[in-house]
C-alpha cells in the first residue's frame, strides 16, 4: 500500500513521516492523521495545478485505504493487560463524581461560594464531569476558561 504512495515527487517531508511511523509507531490511526493534513492541503491547492492534484489523489487515496484498515479492525481498540493497570471503571468514577457533588452542596449550604474550600471542590467536580460526561478530546480543557456570566 505505502509503495505506490512513495515516489520521487512526494513532498520531503512526507519521507521522514513514513519512516518514523513506520519503525517507531506502528499505530495506523496516528499515521493516517499524519496523512490528513497533506489530503487538505493538496485540495485546496486547487484542479488547475496538475502535481498537486496528482497528490491529492494519492493522499486520498492512502487515507481511504487506512480508513478501510481501521474499519476491518479492532486492534487499536482491544485493551492490553498492561494498560489494566491505568484503567478505572467508569461506574467508579461517577461515585466519586456523585461524592464531590455532595461535597460541593453541603459546602455551600454551610460556607458559600466565596471560600478556598468551596471553589477547589467545584472546580474538581467541573473538571471530573467534563472529562468522563463527553468525548475524549486531550488537552482542550487545560485552555479552556470557566466563567460565571
Amino acid at each position: 500500500m505505502y509503495n505506490r504512495l512513495y515516489n520521487q515527487r512526494s513532498p520531503k517531508i512526507f519521507k521522514p513521516i513514513l519512516e518514523y511511523r513506520l519503525t517507531n509507531s506502528k499505530n495506523i490511526t496516528t499515521f493516517k492523521n499524519d496523512i490528513t493534513p497533506f489530503v487538505y492541503i493538496f485540495k485546496n491547492l486547487g484542479n488547475d495545478n496538475k502535481h498537486s492534484n496528482n497528490q491529492y489523489k494519492i493522499y486520498k487515496s492512502l487515507e481511504s485505504d487506512l480508513n478501510f484498515r481501521l474499519g476491518s479492525t479492532e486492534a487499536d481498540n482491544i485493551m492490553k493487560n498492561s494498560d489494566n493497570e491505568n484503567h478505572v471503571q467508569k461506574s467508579s468514577l461517577l461515585q466519586v463524581q456523585a461524592s464531590l457533588k455532595q461535597n460541593m452542596d453541603d459546602l455551600f449550604l454551610k460556607i458559600g461560594t466565596d471560600n478556598i474550600k468551596y471553589k477547589r471542590v467545584h472546580m474538581q467536580y467541573l473538571s471530573l464531569s467534563l472529562a468522563i460526561l463527553s468525548p475524549t478530546l486531550r488537552l482542550e480543557y487545560m485552555k479552556m476558561r470557566i466563567t460565571d456570566k
